[in-house]
Parts: C-alpha cells; structure tokens; sequence
C-alpha cells in the first residue's frame, strides 16, 4: 500500500495551474499565495493546490513601461574658441623588456 502525497512541487503545481513554476514561487515568496518552504524549495499541500485551482488565478499580462519623452538637449554653438594646445606625451612607466 503506498501513502498519498504530502506536498506538490512547483513545477507539478504550475502544471495544474497553468502558469510558470517560476511565476508560482514568486507569488508564494511575495505572500500572494499560501505555500511552504521546506529545505528551501516551496511545497504545496493537496488542500493549497484545491484552493488555488478554485481561485482561477492567472499572471497578469505586463503593461510597457511608459516613459516620459523629454525634449533632446542640442548642443549649443560654443561663440568661443579655445586656444590650439600641443599635447606632450609622457614617457612610458615601466620599460619594456624584450
């Protein structure tokens, strides 16, 4: 005779649920949904998936990220020009060992 199963795992869960099992555990994690973390994976009860399955939850679809479009700054003409400056070069640090 083999004993019912205790706890469901996530995958096993989001299957029945149709969602994501990465989706179910973030809900669980967040408090949405009743779960239980058993050495640090969520588990589900019989009673708990029932509960979900009855509740007909779903992963609400993203909306886009709605940015404010702000006018793009011009670079302004300098009226100034500064002065031409040579570069001197440094020398090197260390000396190069061939």
């Amino acid at each position: 005779m083999s004993l019912p199963r205790l706890l469901y795992t996530a995958p096993e869960v989001a299957e029945a649920l149709g969602v994501s099992a990465y989706w179910l555990c973030e809900q669980a994690r967040s408090g949405q949904i009743p779960a239980n973390k058993v050495a640090g994976a969520w588990r589900w009860t019989w009673a708990e998936v029932e509960a979900l399955v009855g509740q007909d939850i779903a992963p609400v679809p993203r909306q886009p990220k709605t940015t404010p479009k702000r006018a793009r700054r011009t670079p302004q003409p300098s009226t100034e020009t500064a002065p031409v400056v040579q570069l001197i070069a440094r020398p090197p640090r260390r000396r190069h060992i061939a």
